[in-house]
């Protein structure tokens, strides 16, 4: 019998791998359901059952049979199945006996659904049901049967998850009792941890009872602080016996801006540089920032355009992307300046207006003026009339105070 186990399970896989070959026929054979949870009953003999689909109205054959371990507590003679063009399904029942002596835990019983080629006689429709039978096989699918054994006394499987809202993020255990006790007080506690291994949160759910091969589920709501990446770890308590599971997962979404667009050393014709100051707004380090500058006209054709070097940008820091533009054979006027900022895979894009004029730039974005930048060369003509005023002032006061004492003096004489 086992050697006749491992025969079908060899046959299975042969099958398998044929019906990755054959993926255009895949979708005329389906079953329902493709799983399903069933009662563990040690020594008791229970009838089960399994559609097979016939969407297309098709006609075909299929042979059925168990495979793996369970495969000898299966009773039937299914064999070959003749699914006829009326059919919209076929319903397959077959009987299984629980075996007493098995180990706790989930076990799987697996009934395979053959699709048998179309020249296949009746002759050899008879064989295939052989346990000798060797075939041509194009497609199988298969029904699995799940069945958990219980743990002796108190035993408590449960797994974590973190769902994100609008504003906060659900935890939820889904706790299972595959325990033959029943448990009287499960309750979760939930503790955060930031990516510095640094305690941000804790919250604990409320408590509940859990019977034999019963399931709950366990939550709370925490708030987080910033966007980012954290570690979730749930300390599940029940009846004086705990477990720990733990999960990494995102708050919010991965996300920077753009705090401020400015050039500097302007004036037309010249290269002129731009600094764009980016803020990460994530808890982890950004690892590869940069920048692509588009500059177009108001119908949106393009330029000129550019890209800044490549930054690391530490968790919530901001870092100064620096571009050189080159403003050559760029008339004066109002273009836009599209600046796209692209970090780990994602892009965010921002619109200034921009107004060039010979010596200056005025910048805005959503109608706020966000900088005017006044080109080198004036800045420079303009720091040295302010300062010739400046001396000019000065000389013109002293002179009247020298007149002012001169004119005293005089009359007192």
């Amino acid at each position: 019998m086992k050697q006749l186990t491992q025969s079908k399970g060899l046959l299975l896989g042969l099958l398998l791998l044929v019906s990755v070959l054959c993926v255009t026929q895949v979708s005329a054979l389906t079953v329902s359901p493709a799983a399903r949870l069933i009662d563990y009953a040690p020594g008791q003999t229970v009838q089960l059952s399994f559609d097979i689909l016939n969407p297309n109205r098709e006609s075909f054959k299929v042979s059925v049979y168990p495979t793996g371990v369970l495969s000898d507590a299966v009773k039937s003679d299914i064999g070959v199945i003749t699914v006829r063009e009326s059919d919209e399904k076929k319903t397959v029942s077959f009987s299984f006996t629980f075996p007493r002596d098995i180990e706790p835990g989930l076990h799987m019983l697996e009934m395979v659904i053959l699709l048998l080629p179309e020249s296949l006689g009746n002759g050899e429709v008879n064989s295939v049901a052989t346990d000798n039978g060797i075939i041509a096989a194009t497609t199988a699918v298969i029904s699995q049967f799940r069945f958990n054994v219980p743990y002796p006394g108190k035993y408590l499987k449960a797994e974590v998850t973190a769902v994100p809202r609008t504003d906060v993020v659900e935890f939820i255990v889904s706790a299972m009792n595959v325990g033959t006790d029943p448990l009287r007080a499960v309750r979760a506690t939930f503790t955060v941890l930031n990516p510095a291994n640094e305690v941000v949160g804790t919250v604990t759910s409320s408590e509940i009872s859990l019977p034999s091969k019963e399931e709950g589920k366990l939550t709370a709501l925490w708030t987080p602080p910033n966007p980012g990446t954290y570690t979730l770890k749930a300390s599940i308590t029940y009846d004086g016996e705990s477990l720990i599971k733990d999960r990494i997962f995102e708050a919010g979404s991965l996300s920077v801006e753009l705090a401020s667009f400015a050039v500097s050393s302007y004036h037309l014709g010249e290269i002129a540089r731009i600094d764009l100051l980016v803020r990460s707004l994530w808890n982890n380090p950004i690892e590869e920032l940069y920048a692509e500058v588009i500059l177009r006209e108001t119908n949106g054709a393009e330029v000129t355009s550019f890209k800044t070097p490549t930054e690391r940008l530490p968790a919530f820091s901001s870092a100064v992307l620096k571009g050189f533009w080159d403003t050559k054979d760029i008339l004066p006027g109002t273009y836009d300046f599209d600046v796209t900022l692209h970090y780990d895979g994602k892009v965010r894009s921002d619109i200034y207006s921009a107004v060039i004029a010979p010596d200056e730039v005025s910048l805005e974005k959503f109608g706020e003026v966000t900088g005017q930048v006044v080109g080198g060369a004036k800045e420079s003509s303009s720091s040295g009339i302010g300062l010739i005023v400046v001396l000019v002032l000065i000389v013109l006061v002293s002179n009247v105070v020298i007149i002012f004492f001169v004119m005293r003096s005089r009359r007192k004489v």
